[in-house]
C-alpha cells in the first residue's frame, strides 16, 4: 500500500498520522466515514504530500517520492472483488424497464472502468463519473449530479441516487434528486435507510432541505 512505501522511502513512520488523516481503522482494517471512503484520489495524494512537507521531508524530494509510490500502487493486486447481491440481474431488470444508469464515484477512472469490466457491468451503464475527471468538483458539491442530468438529458426530480456515505446523501439533496437511498454494507447484512426531502416515517425516511448542508 501507499503508506508502506512513503515509509520505506523516508524512513519515517507514518502510519497513525496518515490513517487519521484519511479515517482508516487499522487495527480493525476498516474505512471510516472522511476522506479514504469519499474523498477523490487527487485529494488523497495532496494529503499525503502535505504530510511528508509537516514531518520535514525536503520539498525537493517530496514530488519525487510521493510520484515513484503513488505510481507504483496496483489497484488489481489489493484483493478480489466482490458485489453485495445479484449487481449484474439488479442492472439488468433496471435496463429492462427503460432506466438509465450513471456511475458517479470518487475513485479514479482506471479503478472505476476495471471494476465494472471484471464484473461485466460495463455494458448496463449509460455514464460514468469519477473523481480524477477534469474539472470535477467532488461530491457533495452538486457538479456531478448536474453533469448526469445534463447529458442523460434527465431532470434532477426524475433520479434515485443510491450511494454508501454521507457524502452521497447530501448530494442527493444537493442536486434536488427525487430521493437518496442510503446503503450501510456489513457483511451479510445491508441496511437501507431513504432520504428523500420532506417526508418522514418512523425515522426510517427523515431527510428534509435543512439537513443537506
Amino acid at each position: 500500500m501507499v503508506t508502506t512505501r512513503l515509509q520505506n522511502a523516508t524512513g519515517l513512520d507514518l502510519a497513525d498520522k496518515i490513517f487519521n488523516l484519511v479515517s482508516f481503522d487499522n487495527n480493525a482494517g476498516k474505512i471510516l466515514p472522511g476522506l479514504l471512503g469519499e474523498g477523490t484520489m487527487p485529494q488523497i495524494r495532496n494529503t499525503l504530500t502535505q504530510v511528508l512537507f509537516e514531518e520535514g521531508v525536503p520539498r525537493a524530494k517530496v514530488d519525487a517520492i510521493m510520484e515513484e509510490c503513488w505510481q507504483a500502487r496496483d489497484f488489481r493486486t489489493y484483493g478480489e472483488i466482490h458485489t453485495v447481491g445479484d449487481v449484474g440481474a439488479l442492472f439488468r431488470v433496471l435496463k429492462s424497464n427503460g432506466y438509465l444508469i450513471a456511475v458517479n464515484t470518487s475513485d479514479n477512472r482506471s479503478v472505476t472502468e476495471f471494476t465494472l469490466d471484471h464484473l461485466n457491468l460495463t455494458q448496463y451503464v449509460d455514464m460514468i463519473v469519477c473523481g480524477d475527471d477534469e474539472g470535477v468538483l467532488p461530491k457533495p458539491h452538486p457538479w456531478t449530479a448536474k453533469k448526469i442530468c445534463r447529458e442523460l438529458q434527465v431532470e434532477p426530480n426524475d433520479v434515485i441516487m443510491i450511494g454508501d456515505s454521507p457524502s452521497d446523501m447530501k448530494l442527493g439533496c444537493n442536486g434536488g434528486f427525487q430521493c437518496s437511498i442510503g446503503m450501510y454494507i456489513r457483511i451479510k447484512t445491508v441496511t437501507t435507510k431513504i432520504f428523500r426531502e420532506n417526508e418522514s416515517s418512523n425515522g426510517e425516511v427523515n431527510k428534509d432541505q435543512s439537513n443537506c448542508n
